[in-house]
C-alpha cells in the first residue's frame, strides 16, 4: 500500500464523467490526503460527481460556471482531463496551464482516440463500423488526430482505461477502471441443480451491434435446439439498479464479442461475484503487467467462437468458482481506492 501523501496535492478532475471514472478517482484520492475534485459537465445519467456543470443558458449561472472554471485555473496543481476535454473551449486553457507551471494528464476513454480506418484495417472486426462508417470516419479521424497533435504538445502524461486504446497514444499507459465498491454488493452464487434449472445467462447491450448482441442470441438458441438448458436475459431500458439485481439472479455474463476487451459493466458484473464472457484480443496483452494479466479470470470468445466457448462454459458449470475470482480480482485491480494509488504514484513522479 502507498503511504498516504505528506503534502496536499491540488487534482482537478474532468470534465467527462463516463463510466464515473472522473468522479471514483477524486474519491479515491481523497482517502489517500490528496484534495482531489472532479468537475464535470452535466450528465443525464447523474454520476457521482463533486461539481457538475449546468448546461442550461441562464446568462447568470454561465458567468457563474465560467469564473468557476476561472478559479480552478489557478487553484489546482495538476489538470487530469477526460475525453479529449479541458477547461475552456477548443483547448485554449491548455498552453495558459503550463505557462503557470501546472501538470496536465490526459486520460482516454475510448473512442475519442480510437481510428476508424486503422482499425478496419487491421482486424477482420470490430465493433467501428456499428459507430461511425466510411464517409464519417474520415472525418473522425482527422478531428483525432488534430486533437492529439495539439494536446500531446503540452500533456505531461498519457493513460489510456482500456489497452485497445493504446496503439493510438504514444507512449500511453493503462490504467485500469475504477469503480466504488461499496456500491457493489457481492452476492456469491447458491448452489444449483443444472440438470433441472437452466443456466441464466445476463447480457446487458448499450447498443446491440457494437456488443454483439446477434451472435449471441444466435449461440444460445443453437445450443437450447441441442438440448442445453440456457436462458438469456438481455437486459436493456432498465435502471442501474435493476441491472444489479439482474447480475445477481444470473450465472454468468457475457459483455461484448467484437471490441476486443471489457468496460465498466464486465467489472460491475464481476463485483457482484459474476464471471464474464467478453472477447479479450490476443495482443493487447502486450499493453497490460503480468500481475494484471495473471489473474485475468474473463473468458474470451468473439462473434466466431461464441458457441464453443458458451459450450464448454455450460459443461463446466464452475459458476461459483468462477464468481469467487472475479470478486477478489475486482478488488485487487478495480477498486477506486487501489487505482488512485497509481495516479497518485503519476501525480509525484510529475
Amino acid at each position: 500500500m502507498i503511504k498516504k501523501s505528506s503534502r496536499k496535492l491540488k487534482v482537478f478532475h474532468g470534465l467527462v464523467n463516463y463510466g464515473t471514472q472522473s468522479g471514483y478517482l477524486a474519491k479515491g484520492l481523497r482517502t489517500l490526503n490528496v484534495n482531489a475534485k472532479s468537475f464535470t459537465i452535466s450528465d443525464s445519467y447523474y454520476r457521482e460527481t463533486d461539481y457538475m456543470f449546468s448546461l442550461k443558458t441562464n446568462y447568470f449561472l454561465k458567468i457563474y460556471n465560467r469564473l468557476v472554471r476561472i478559479w480552478c485555473l489557478f487553484y489546482y496543481d495538476v489538470f487530469h482531463f477526460y475525453f479529449g476535454t479541458s477547461l475552456w473551449p477548443g483547448q485554449k486553457d491548455l498552453p495558459v496551464i503550463k505557462f503557470l507551471k501546472k501538470k496536465i494528464v490526459h486520460h482516454y476513454l475510448g473512442h475519442e482516440v480510437e481510428l476508424y480506418k486503422e482499425t478496419k484495417e487491421k482486424y477482420e472486426f470490430s465493433n467501428m463500423d456499428f459507430w461511425t462508417n466510411d464517409k464519417n470516419g474520415k472525418l473522425h479521424d482527422i478531428k483525432i488526430k488534430e486533437r492529439l497533435k495539439n494536446e500531446l504538445k503540452y500533456s505531461d502524461f498519457q493513460i489510456v482505461c482500456a489497452p485497445q486504446y493504446t496503439p493510438f497514444v504514444p507512449n500511453a499507459t493503462f490504467i485500469p477502471l475504477a469503480i466504488d465498491l461499496s456500491k457493489f454488493k457481492y452476492s456469491p452464487l447458491a448452489k444449483k441443480n443444472y440438470d433441472k434449472e437452466p443456466v441464466v445467462i445476463v447480457h446487458a447491450p448499450t447498443h446491440r451491434g457494437v456488443k454483439g448482441t446477434q451472435f449471441l442470441i444466435n449461440a444460445v438458441e443453437r445450443l437450447k435446439n441441442e438440448g442445453f438448458l440456457v436462458d438469456l436475459n438481455i437486459c436493456e431500458g432498465i435502471s442501474h439498479d435493476q441491472l444489479l439485481k439482474e447480475y445477481i439472479k444470473s450465472d454468468f455474463s457475457v459483455v461484448s464479442l467484437l471490441g476486443g476487451w471489457f468496460g465498466t459493466a464486465g467489472i460491475e458484473a464481476m463485483a457482484t461475484g459474476r464471471g464474464i464472457i467478453a472477447f479479450l484480443r490476443d495482443e493487447y496483452f502486450d499493453y497490460v503487467d503480468s500481475e494484471y494479466k495473471r489473474d485475468l479470470p474473463v473468458v474470451s470468445a468473439d462473434r466466431d467462437s461464441i458457441y464453443s466457448i458458451l459450450k464448454e462454459t455450460l459443461h463446466k458449470r464452475n459458476f461459483i468458482e468462477w464468481g469467487v475470482k472475479s470478486r477478489r480480482y475486482v478488488e485487487k485491480h478495480h477498486d477506486m481506492k487501489r487505482v488512485a494509488e497509481k495516479m497518485l504514484k503519476i501525480y509525484e513522479s510529475l
